[in-house]
Protein backbone atom coordinates (compact mmCIF):
# COMPACT_ATOMS: atom_id res chain seq x y z
CA UNK A 1 0.00 0.00 0.00
CA UNK A 2 1.49 4.01 -1.02
CA UNK A 3 1.51 6.04 1.83
CA UNK A 4 0.20 9.19 1.77
CA UNK A 5 1.76 12.35 3.18
CA UNK A 6 -0.43 15.65 3.08
CA UNK A 7 1.83 18.58 3.68
CA UNK A 8 0.86 21.84 4.60
CA UNK A 9 -1.64 21.43 7.35
CA UNK A 10 -2.14 25.17 8.69
CA UNK A 11 -5.96 23.86 10.66
CA UNK A 12 -7.55 21.54 13.26
CA UNK A 13 -10.14 20.75 10.61
CA UNK A 14 -7.62 19.69 7.49
CA UNK A 15 -6.35 17.70 10.04
CA UNK A 16 -8.50 15.75 11.09
CA UNK A 17 -9.89 15.27 7.47
CA UNK A 18 -6.80 13.75 7.02
CA UNK A 19 -7.16 11.28 9.76
CA UNK A 20 -10.63 10.29 8.93
CA UNK A 21 -9.13 9.53 5.23
CA UNK A 22 -6.15 6.90 6.73
CA UNK A 23 -3.41 9.50 5.28
CA UNK A 24 -0.51 8.13 6.91
CA UNK A 25 2.14 11.46 7.51
CA UNK A 26 0.65 15.14 8.29
CA UNK A 27 3.52 17.49 7.72
CA UNK A 28 3.75 21.02 9.19
CA UNK A 29 5.90 23.54 7.74
CA UNK A 30 8.00 25.06 9.61
CA UNK A 31 9.94 27.39 6.88
CA UNK A 32 9.40 30.54 4.99
CA UNK A 33 6.62 29.51 3.32
CA UNK A 34 2.56 30.42 1.98
CA UNK A 35 1.97 27.17 4.57
CA UNK A 36 4.46 27.97 7.28
CA UNK A 37 2.91 27.60 10.69
CA UNK A 38 3.90 28.53 14.22
CA UNK A 39 5.23 25.28 16.37
CA UNK A 40 2.82 27.05 19.14
CA UNK A 41 0.18 26.31 16.36
CA UNK A 42 1.31 22.89 15.64
CA UNK A 43 1.40 21.87 18.68
CA UNK A 44 -2.03 22.78 19.56
CA UNK A 45 -3.10 20.77 16.09
CA UNK A 46 -1.05 17.83 16.76
CA UNK A 47 -2.69 17.55 20.52
CA UNK A 48 -6.13 17.52 18.53
CA UNK A 49 -5.90 15.07 16.65
CA UNK A 50 -6.99 11.17 17.46
CA UNK A 51 -5.81 7.93 15.46
CA UNK A 52 -3.03 6.89 14.34
CA UNK A 53 -0.71 9.11 11.82
CA UNK A 54 2.52 10.09 11.71
CA UNK A 55 3.71 13.68 12.23
CA UNK A 56 6.68 15.17 9.79
CA UNK A 57 8.29 18.70 10.43
CA UNK A 58 9.09 20.28 6.99
CA UNK A 59 12.72 22.91 7.49
CA UNK A 60 14.57 23.94 4.93
CA UNK A 61 18.50 25.74 4.75
CA UNK A 62 19.23 24.60 8.26
CA UNK A 63 22.71 26.20 9.57
CA UNK A 64 22.05 24.51 13.12
CA UNK A 65 20.46 21.43 14.19
CA UNK A 66 19.19 22.62 17.76
CA UNK A 67 16.28 24.56 15.46
CA UNK A 68 15.10 21.64 14.62
CA UNK A 69 15.64 19.88 18.07
CA UNK A 70 14.00 22.89 19.89
CA UNK A 71 10.69 22.72 17.18
CA UNK A 72 10.60 19.14 18.17
CA UNK A 73 10.38 19.67 21.33
CA UNK A 74 7.58 21.83 21.38
CA UNK A 75 5.90 19.50 18.89
CA UNK A 76 6.23 15.33 18.95
CA UNK A 77 7.54 15.07 15.37
CA UNK A 78 7.85 11.37 14.32
CA UNK A 79 10.03 12.81 10.97
CA UNK A 80 12.07 15.02 10.03
CA UNK A 81 11.65 16.63 6.44
CA UNK A 82 14.98 18.49 5.46
CA UNK A 83 15.33 20.76 2.14
CA UNK A 84 18.67 22.62 0.87
CA UNK A 85 21.91 22.53 2.52
CA UNK A 86 22.13 21.65 6.35
CA UNK A 87 24.43 21.00 8.87
CA UNK A 88 24.44 17.51 10.31
CA UNK A 89 25.01 17.69 14.02
CA UNK A 90 24.23 13.97 14.37
CA UNK A 91 21.60 14.62 17.01
CA UNK A 92 18.69 13.31 15.11
CA UNK A 93 18.52 10.26 13.94
CA UNK A 94 19.19 8.92 10.40
CA UNK A 95 16.04 6.86 10.46
CA UNK A 96 13.58 9.50 11.65
CA UNK A 97 14.83 12.35 8.40
CA UNK A 98 13.32 12.48 5.76
CA UNK A 99 15.95 13.91 2.69
CA UNK A 100 14.66 15.85 0.20
CA UNK A 101 15.76 15.72 -3.68
CA UNK A 102 14.96 18.11 -5.88
CA UNK A 103 14.86 16.40 -9.30
CA UNK A 104 16.18 18.07 -12.80
CA UNK A 105 17.44 16.16 -15.59
CA UNK A 106 21.23 16.54 -15.77
CA UNK A 107 20.95 15.76 -11.88
CA UNK A 108 24.02 13.85 -10.60
CA UNK A 109 22.60 10.00 -9.04
CA UNK A 110 26.06 9.51 -7.51
CA UNK A 111 24.93 12.18 -4.70
CA UNK A 112 22.11 9.51 -3.52
CA UNK A 113 25.00 8.03 -1.90
CA UNK A 114 25.54 10.29 1.00
CA UNK A 115 22.07 9.44 1.93
CA UNK A 116 22.50 6.33 3.04
CA UNK A 117 20.62 5.58 5.97
CA UNK A 118 17.65 8.07 5.92
CA UNK A 119 14.15 6.91 6.75
CA UNK A 120 13.60 8.03 2.77
CA UNK A 121 14.12 10.27 0.18
CA UNK A 122 11.82 12.65 -1.10
CA UNK A 123 12.00 13.73 -4.66
CA UNK A 124 10.28 17.55 -5.48
CA UNK A 125 10.77 18.95 -8.87
CA UNK A 126 13.89 21.44 -9.21
CA UNK A 127 13.09 25.13 -8.50
CA UNK A 128 15.98 27.90 -9.07
CA UNK A 129 13.78 30.24 -6.37
CA UNK A 130 11.66 27.15 -4.14
CA UNK A 131 13.21 24.43 -2.20
CA UNK A 132 9.93 22.72 -2.50
CA UNK A 133 6.20 23.49 -2.67
CA UNK A 134 6.03 24.68 -6.61
CA UNK A 135 3.35 22.98 -7.91
CA UNK A 136 4.87 21.42 -10.61
CA UNK A 137 5.68 17.81 -11.51
CA UNK A 138 8.93 16.06 -13.14
CA UNK A 139 9.56 13.31 -15.33
CA UNK A 140 8.72 10.51 -13.19
CA UNK A 141 10.80 8.15 -15.38
CA UNK A 142 14.00 9.76 -14.06
CA UNK A 143 13.13 8.04 -10.61
CA UNK A 144 14.39 4.87 -12.08
CA UNK A 145 17.81 6.00 -11.53
CA UNK A 146 17.08 5.66 -7.91
CA UNK A 147 18.30 2.51 -5.83
CA UNK A 148 15.75 0.10 -5.51
CA UNK A 149 16.84 -0.58 -1.70
CA UNK A 150 15.41 3.38 -1.42
CA UNK A 151 12.04 4.55 -0.03
CA UNK A 152 10.85 7.12 -2.31
CA UNK A 153 8.22 9.32 -1.43
CA UNK A 154 6.82 11.03 -4.69
CA UNK A 155 6.35 14.59 -4.70
CA UNK A 156 5.77 17.44 -7.09
CA UNK A 157 2.68 18.46 -8.64
CA UNK A 158 0.74 15.64 -8.02
CA UNK A 159 -3.10 16.33 -7.64
CA UNK A 160 -6.24 13.94 -7.88
CA UNK A 161 -5.94 14.14 -11.56
CA UNK A 162 -2.40 12.94 -12.21
CA UNK A 163 -1.92 10.75 -9.03
CA UNK A 164 -3.15 7.46 -10.10
CA UNK A 165 -0.79 7.82 -13.53
CA UNK A 166 2.07 9.01 -11.38
CA UNK A 167 1.61 5.90 -8.93
CA UNK A 168 1.44 3.55 -11.60
CA UNK A 169 5.09 5.01 -13.05
CA UNK A 170 6.77 5.17 -10.36
CA UNK A 171 5.73 2.51 -7.78
CA UNK A 172 6.84 5.04 -4.68
CA UNK A 173 6.52 3.75 -1.36
CA UNK A 174 4.68 7.19 -0.53
CA UNK A 175 2.78 9.94 -1.86
CA UNK A 176 3.49 13.95 -0.79
CA UNK A 177 0.51 16.39 -1.56
CA UNK A 178 0.07 20.03 -0.80
CA UNK A 179 -1.14 22.36 -3.33
CA UNK A 180 -2.76 19.85 -5.44
CA UNK A 181 -5.45 19.75 -2.52
CA UNK A 182 -5.96 23.09 -1.71
CA UNK A 183 -8.09 25.54 -2.24
CA UNK A 184 -6.36 28.67 -1.00
CA UNK A 185 -2.54 28.33 -0.11
CA UNK A 186 -2.49 26.63 3.82
CA UNK A 187 -6.39 25.70 3.44
CA UNK A 188 -7.25 22.19 1.84
CA UNK A 189 -9.61 21.40 0.07
CA UNK A 190 -11.91 17.98 1.87
CA UNK A 191 -13.76 17.29 -1.79
CA UNK A 192 -9.98 17.12 -3.27
CA UNK A 193 -8.57 15.12 -0.11
CA UNK A 194 -10.80 12.43 -0.99
CA UNK A 195 -10.32 12.24 -4.35
CA UNK A 196 -6.47 11.98 -4.04
CA UNK A 197 -7.14 9.44 -1.28
CA UNK A 198 -9.52 7.27 -3.54
CA UNK A 199 -6.77 7.48 -6.76
CA UNK A 200 -3.93 6.38 -4.56
CA UNK A 201 -5.88 2.93 -3.31
CA UNK A 202 -7.27 2.72 -6.75
CA UNK A 203 -3.78 2.63 -8.33
CA UNK A 204 -1.56 -0.96 -7.59
CA UNK A 205 1.43 -1.11 -6.45
CA UNK A 206 3.45 -4.03 -4.87
CA UNK A 207 6.27 -3.45 -2.28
Amino acid sequence: MVRIKMCGITSIEDAEKAVSLGVDFLGFVFTESPRQIAARQAEAIRKSIVGQIKIVGVFANVSCEEDILAVSNLVPLDFIQIHGPWTNGKKIEPQKIIRAVRVKPDMSWEALREYPDFYALLFDTYSKTLMGGTGRAFDWPLLENVPKDRRVILAGGLTPENIFKAVSTVQPYGVDVSSGIEKTPGRKDHEKMECFVKEVRRAKVEH
